[in-house]
């Protein structure tokens, strides 16, 4: 029979280890912008702190920034428009959007390297369906409690 690698989370062994790995906050290798940084700590808390390698949190960051520059393109074709009047006058498709697909192409690639799809993620399993929601619960419990200790200082 295999070994488990990791302590079933009904135990009181894998509560103190999904309270421990929710605490401990993943940081990125690499630098980040503040915008970057937000995208960077979304994409992380989709999966079990754990799971995250040193490489993953490379990948996660070069998700990060190309989800900020897709943002800033985004802004631009709001205030371009998807089309734009060429040398000859002619209305054309603004080249920007073409580059926003190539973006989010490369996005979704990253994304699938680092297993983020709903599949990827096991959440289509029961079990992993359920450590998922147990280390969401755990890092809600944490927050919580970090509110109200700050409320109790003021």
């Amino acid at each position: 029979m295999a070994e488990r690698k990791r302590p079933m989370s009904n135990t009181i062994e894998g509560a103190a280890d999904m309270l421990r790995n929710a605490k401990m906050q993943l940081l990125p290798p690499e630098p980040l912008t503040e915008a970057e940084l937000v995208i960077f700590r979304h994409i992380v808390a989709a999966r079990e702190t754990a799971s995250w390698t040193t490489y993953d949190l490379r990948l996660a960051c070069s998700l990060a920034r190309t989800e900020r520059r897709y943002n800033e393109m985004s802004a631009i074709i709001d205030e371009q428009g998807y089309t734009t009047i060429n040398d000859r006058g002619t209305r054309v498709a603004n080249p920007i959007v073409t580059m926003m697909k190539d973006i989010r192409a490369t996005a979704n690639m990253v994304g699938r390297q680092l297993g983020l799809s709903a599949t990827q993620r096991g959440l289509n399993t029961a079990e992993q369906g359920k450590r998922n929601a147990a280390d969401g619960a755990a890092r809600k419990v944490l927050a919580r409690a970090k509110e109200e200790a700050e409320d109790d200082l003021i």
